[in-house]
């Protein structure tokens, strides 16, 4: 299946299921298919993103679904967010998505004028300063997560995400994908199109993966690996966590595979980023629904935590002050990206 094909059969569950929904008043495309071409073969180990835009009441988190053979991962929002056309261009998850001017259905009229404008508008400089402001803002909010994660998965995950989101300014300024799985490697590529690869060197640095070899990587994701297919078939009280969908067997090709297919690539540290995230998700499955298998599984976690050096809490404070000081620098270096991207 080509990524035409793909994005054909989401247009079609929009029509056939969203459509349905009340308050629905229209869909568009974001995410990593707005950047393949339309005939190159979709990964089996992504995911076609869809926003679906709702007048009044938001149904519920969907999560990842299949639907004729695409792993389908539908996130819901509220029309008035779309209303403040400002907030729309200093929102990157936002600006991004409309200004692929992939929209799959436009009931009410308004949904289409809109991604036009911000495509028209989106390399402005205006814009990306704006972005990359407001991604270096949310990389500091969870930084500061760090300190108040309590248990050995929540310190992961804060470990993770909070390091990780040094890539955003990066990515913004470049006026790419601020992409959620692939963050690193898409930073990676920015950095070395604009001419500042020395700087890649401090992302696997707030990781803490920079010293990891392949080899000990592969033991991790097959311990991983294991945690994932007894967290994805457990049942209670995790029906109500919100990132449930991505700890389900139909999403083993993203989380395990998708991570299997970055460390088996010229760059392993690649997957360290999403091992973290699902090591973490699948933990907090466990610790929900079956304390016996989060305490038998604990110990691949804290294996894992420890290689990246934030198995204690002392450390992972560490962890958090070197990664402010790399934010700071890369707020220079996207300062620099962005006289290259801009248009104006």
């Amino acid at each position: 299946m080509n990524t035409r094909m793909a994005i054909e059969m989401a247009a079609e569950w929009v029509r056939n299921v969203a459509a349905r929904m009340m308050g629905y008043a229209g869909a568009y495309l974001s995410g990593s298919a707005l950047e393949r071409a339309p005939e190159a073969e979709w990964p089996e180990d992504s995911d076609v993103d869809v926003v679906l835009v709702f007048d009044g009441v938001l149904p519920g988190k969907i999560g990842k679904l299949r639907w004729q053979g695409v792993l389908l991962e539908p996130t819901v929002m509220e029309k008035r967010v779309f209303e403040d056309f400002d907030n729309v261009m200093r929102t990157h998850y936002l600006a991004w998505g409309l200004h692929g001017g992939q929209v799959l259905d436009d009931p009410q009229g308004w949904l289409a004028p809109l991604a036009r404008r911000v495509c028209a508008e989106y390399l402005h400089e205006k814009w990306l300063r704006a972005r990359v402001a407001s991604t270096v803002a949310l990389a500091r909010r969870n930084l500061d997560g760090i300190s108040s994660a309590q248990t050995p998965e929540d310190r992961l995950m804060s470990c993770g995400f909070g390091p990780s989101c040094i890539a955003f300014p990066i990515l913004a300024s470049a006026g790419r994908n601020c992409t959620v799985r692939k963050r690193i490697p898409a930073a990676r590529a920015a950095l070395e199109d604009h001419g500042e690869a020395t700087f890649f060197p401090q992302l696997e640095r707030a990781l803490g993966c920079e010293e990891m070899s392949q080899e000990a990587l592969r033991a991790h994701l097959s311990a991983l690996e294991q945690t994932f297919d007894i967290a994805s078939r457990t049942d209670g009280p995790s029906r109500s966590y919100a990132f449930r969908s991505d700890i389900r067997p139909e999403a083993r090709d993203v989380a395990i595979d998708g991570c299997r297919k970055l460390l088996e690539g010229d760059h392993p540290t690649d997957a360290v980023f999403w091992m973290m995230a699902t090591f973490a998700r699948c933990q907090i499955v466990l610790r929900m629904d079956d304390p016996a298998l989060y305490a038998q599984r604990l110990p691949a976690l804290q294996s894992f935590a420890a290689a990246l050096g934030v198995d204690t809490p002392e450390k992972a404070l560490q962890r958090q002050q070197l990664a402010q000081t790399i934010l700071a620098q890369t707020e220079d270096v996207a300062g620099r990206i962005v006289k290259r991207t801009a248009l104006d």
